[in-house]
């Protein structure tokens, strides 16, 4: 969604107020998203993992981390983009945002290399 937000913006189809609700709506949702993310990471860590497991779910979840990061430097770059409307800050925020979908890209590939029991234990934790 949010590259079709700064296009709209290149190109003036919508204004500060509309900004400003995706804004509060994307906030929102990366907080859920963390919390989430610390919720199933602790359900899984109560299961015993061998070692190998646990690298495994550590890599995923520190994707996962990275891409929330980088959506929220996103949303930061907007913010920005709010207070004085510069158009580095919406190359700089898609560029954050096209980050995010890579570490979201990398998890993914990492998840489906997990054995079946791991993954089936996953999907509980989720």
């Amino acid at each position: 969604m949010l590259p079709v937000i700064i296009l709209a913006l290149q190109n003036r189809r919508i204004g500060p107020l509309v900004l400003r609700r995706f804004l509060e709506y994307g906030e929102t949702d990366l907080k859920r998203q963390e919390l989430e993310l610390g919720r199933s990471r602790r359900r899984l860590r109560v299961g015993t993992l061998s070692r190998s497991d646990r690298l495994a779910v550590h890599h995923y979840f520190e994707l996962e981390r990275r891409s929330l990061h980088a959506f929220n430097l996103a949303l930061r770059k907007l913010e920005e983009y709010l207070q004085q409307p510069q158009e580095t800050s919406l190359e700089q925020a898609l560029l954050q945002y096209e980050t995010g979908e890579r570490f979201r890209k990398k998890r993914l590939k990492s998840r489906v290399k997990f054995p079946p029991k791991l993954s089936e234990k996953m999907a509980r934790a989720a």
